[in-house]
């Protein structure tokens, strides 16, 4: 008869005895090492999905971000495009940034409750301005604004300067200067409530972008923002014909490019906008007659686009510039010049004048003292006698004798010898 499972488990107890301790630890060690092996297992299995999710995200915004940069070159080429810019093309152009429009307002409108501003939410607002400009709606204004409160969150939030929003690139290099003031449908009541208020927005992303500055003066987004909206402004105080003021802001935004410049030699971009600057700067420093100044000026703006014309020689639209400023710098030193003896002429004129006038005052009672020594002496002069053959003269009427003694002359005497009133006039003011 076979033995059962339990009889089989009793003498193999017998025989070997029963586990010790250290065999119980072992049996252990190895559980927990296979529970151990199999965590980790699950935690790189984790990791390699995290990663893998994480790279996927990364494929993802770098997809989403080469999408946003066709869409970015297509809405530049559609808002600057010289074809499209006629009048008889406004439905294409509409037609081609109406679809943009949209989807950056989608963008908005899905991350406008996020909960930390991003610069992205604020170059949307921006780029909405721009496209609304670009349309003609006034919703240019209010686009522009929500951009600005989305920069002054940020840099409550103490963000990175570096990393604020450009204005510059996603609002006015959509619409030109004019465009913004072209307003479809616009009255000449609600025009230049319009103009008031865009001027007030510019100036309300202007201050913004002071205390980026103030806060970072190296950093280099602040001052080439900061730079732009000054040209901007000098150009809206200009149609103003607000001159002075004008000239502040545009010196300012030459200074802001110059250091620009300085620190980064190699960027033409910032070398032309010195240049138009300063151009700006001395043709409003002549017409203040700043002639030194404007001197300066243009003599800058030369070097600068002589720079640029030998690193490309075959640049119509710079040479035409190095000329136009060329010109400028002529017209200013030819002022200068003919300015200095127009200065002198007064001085040298009331030096000559001045001896003139005294001769004059001391030769009138010179002359005056001379004609009555005149008269004295031919008063106190002996009658001539007579020669022979010849009729004595009449004797001089005695002026003591009595009227009556006096003989009466002809009206022809009278006449001759009466003294004129501008005589008499003459002798009363004599000393």
């Amino acid at each position: 008869m076979l033995p059962t499972h339990r009889q089989r488990i009793i003498r193999t107890t017998r025989a070997h005895g029963a586990p010790t301790d250290r065999q119980a630890v072992s049996l252990l060690a190895v559980f927990v090492s296979l529970v151990v092996v199999v965590l980790v297992t699950i935690a790189v299995a984790s990791t390699i999905v995290a990663v893998r999710a994480t790279e996927a995200r990364q494929r993802a915004a770098a997809d989403l971000e080469q999408a946003v940069r066709a869409i970015d070159r297509a809405t530049l080429a559609a808002a600057t495009n010289e074809d499209l810019q006629d009048y008889k093309m406004s439905s294409a152009r509409q037609a081609l940034l109406e679809p943009i429009l949209e989807y950056y307002q989608s963008y908005v409108d899905a991350h406008k409750n996020d909960p930390v501003t991003t610069p992205e939410l604020a170059a949307a607002h921006y780029r909405i301005a721009g496209l609304h400009a670009k349309l003609g709606s006034m919703k240019s204004i209010e686009a522009m604004n929500a951009g600005t409160v989305c920069v002054l969150e940020m840099l409550q939030a103490d963000v990175d300067p570096e990393t604020l929003p450009s204005l510059q690139h996603w609002a006015m290099d959509v619409a030109a200067p004019n465009e913004w003031l072209r307003i479809k449908g616009a009255t000449f009541t609600n025009l230049p409530k319009h103009a008031a208020r865009l001027f007030v927005s510019l100036q309300s992303a202007k201050n913004r972008f002071i205390d980026a500055h103030r806060a970072a003066p190296d950093a280099v987004r602040p001052r080439d923002e900061l730079a732009n909206l000054r040209k901007y402004t000098a150009m809206f105080l200009e149609r103003q014909n607000q001159r002075p003021r004008a000239l502040g802001e545009w010196s300012d935004a030459a200074e802001l490019l110059e250091t620009l410049v300085r620190d980064q030699p190699a960027n033409t971009d910032y070398q032309a906008r010195l240049a138009e600057a300063l151009v700006a700067t001395g043709k409003l420093q002549a017409r203040e007659q700043d002639t030194d100044a404007a001197v300066k000026s243009f003599q800058r703006t030369v070097e600068l686009l002589e720079q640029l014309l030998a690193a490309a020689p075959q640049d119509e639209a710079l040479a035409k510039d190095l000329e136009t400023a060329q010109n400028e710098l002529a017209k200013v030193l030819a002022a200068a010049v003919a300015s200095e003896p127009a200065a002198d002429e007064p001085d040298n004129a009331d030096k000559e004048s001045a001896p003139a006038e005294e001769d004059d005052k001391t030769a009138e009672p010179a002359e005056k003292e001379a004609a009555e020594g005149d008269s004295d002496e031919k008063e106190a002069a002996p009658a001539e006698e007579p020669k022979e053959g010849e009729t004595p003269a009449p004797a001089a009427p005695d002026e003591s004798a009595p009227d009556e003694a006096v003989p009466e002359a002809s009206s022809d005497e009278s006449d001759s010898e009466a003294p004129s009133d501008d005589a008499s006039s003459d002798e009363a003011d004599v000393p």
